[in-house]
């Protein structure tokens, strides 16, 4: 046996697949899809490619099976950047209420930001309080003197019969440090108010016995926003005739299969009154107990105070996922007439600089078993300073199937080999062992017995 157990240790060895190291030469038809890149490259120029719709589909979640390859094999670095445009991040201040006055039916507040701010596009009214309505008129300062109307809107609160609840007065970018805002009961007859009053199919859904109350708010935050810079630009992938089913507790439930990245879902209904809690789920698997949340949420249309207010959308950032579930809390109303869905994420754009003059590249997907790669270029080109350097636009033809593709085994396949040899060479090694000390045992019971024979 100790003749054979050297040689098979070896031959079980050599069963353990190789690991794919990170400097292997990769080529074409180590991928699954190709698209070619057209136009005529020349060396240390940047150039950039939209990832279109097409290829974001085909790759992995994060790119990480992306990779661009030159005619002659050569792998080209690049990185990849989001069209946002970020700008400042956005801040939040703390304004100091400066004065207070109240009456029967209304109440004034005047505030004041910090002396050093940037401009605030939207003023949160911070308060435990639940079921009111009231107008708000915001006006803004420069000196606290002369005072110029930024909006009217309304605050309410729902929350013990519907899920709504609105503190936040929006209102276009102000450089103002003074704010004054006036806070009156919506009139209505008695001490209380129909709040909402919504019909659909002959159901009531009004929400009643708002009482009118002073409302008791714990501070004012002034908030900035992004609009100060260009925004983002988003791809989007659409969704008509969506099946969509009914659970046992009478939930509406729709499963997509996106193979997409999320920042935002929008619903398309026809409705015209709703207002329903949604939770998002996802999965790579599909399977019933293969998904997992991702975000909840509220959408709702209705008329309050003959002011349309509306919300048809869930923000919910999401890497790629194959599978989206989108449940809606019906309750003993009838289902929402759903027409189609939106998925949108900020388009991403591959920024590289080329090798050659006229060389040809290709840009290929499709490998399940590579990883992200881990570029230097991503050092040098940045969403920060990307406004400083000029890429030239490159278009990609279309996405072809690779006729010589072969898939590699996947990491999975790879690590239930290695498990198995190695269990079967640790079954060898106790085998062996127990051998040996049989051998060995026997071995001293015979030195022993021969040790206790007299001498004839």
């Amino acid at each position: 046996m100790r003749r054979l157990f050297v040689p098979a240790l070896v031959v079980l060895c050599t069963l353990i697949p190789p690991a794919s190291g990170g400097g292997a030469t990769l080529g074409r038809d180590d991928f699954q899809y190709c698209t070619d890149l057209k136009g005529a490259f020349k060396t240390n120029s940047l150039y950039t490619i939209h990832l279109s719709r097409a290829i974001v589909e085909k790759s992995r979640a994060w790119f990480a099976d992306l990779r661009l390859l030159s005619a002659g094999g050569t792998e080209v670095p690049y990185v990849i950047i989001g069209e946002d445009h970020r700008g400042e991040p956005v801040k939040t201040y703390t304004l100091a209420i400066t004065d207070y006055a109240s009456r029967q039916e209304s109440a004034t507040i005047t505030a004041k930001l910090p002396k050093d701010h940037r401009p605030i596009s939207s003023i949160v009214l911070k308060t435990d309080d639940r079921d009111f309505h009231k107008k708000a008129v915001l006006s803004g300062s420069s000196d606290g003197k002369s005072w110029r109307i930024l909006a009217e809107r309304a605050i309410y609160d729902f929350s013990s019969q519907v899920d709504l609840r609105n503190t936040k007065i929006l209102f276009k970018p102000s450089r103002y440090r003074y704010y004054r805002l006036k806070l009156v009961d919506v009139r209505s007859g008695g001490d209380h108010q129909q709040a909402i009053k919504l019909k659909y199919e002959g159901l009531d859904f009004s929400v009643n016995e708002v009482r009118k109350k002073a409302l008791r708010i714990q501070r004012m935050e002034g908030v900035t926003s992004r609009s100060e810079t260009k925004g983002a630009v988003y791809d989007r992938k659409v969704f008509l005739d969506v099946p969509v089913e009914l659970d046992k507790a009478g939930n509406s439930v729709i499963i997509l299969k996106a193979d997409v990245p999320m920042e935002r879902i929008s619903f398309t209904l026809s409705n015209p009154y709703y207002s329903r809690a949604v939770r998002l789920l996802y999965s790579d698997r599909g399977e019933d107990d293969s998904y997992r949340s991702l975000s909840r949420s509220t959408i709702y249309r209705f008329t309050l105070a003959g002011r349309k207010e509306a919300k048809d959308y869930i923000e919910a950032r999401s890497l790629k996922h194959r599978y989206y579930k989108i449940v809606i809390a019906n309750k003993n109303n009838p289902p929402l007439d759903l027409q189609g869905l939106t998925l949108s994420w900020v388009r991403k754009n591959l920024y590289f600089i080329a090798l050659n003059d006229g060389a040809a590249y290709s840009l290929c997907l499709g490998n399940t078993v590579l990883s992200r790669p881990d570029y230097e270029l991503k050092r040098f080109i940045t969403r920060d300073n990307l406004s400083r350097h000029t890429a030239q636009p490159v278009q990609t033809g279309p996405v072809t199937v690779n006729a010589g593709y072969v898939p590699a085994p996947s990491e999975g396949r790879n690590a239930k080999i290695e498990k198995l040899v190695l269990t079967v060479i640790i079954i060898i090694l106790v085998l062996g062992m127990g051998f040996w000390l049989y051998r060995l045992v026997r071995k001293i019971a015979h030195e022993n017995d021969s040790r206790g024979k007299p001498d004839g």
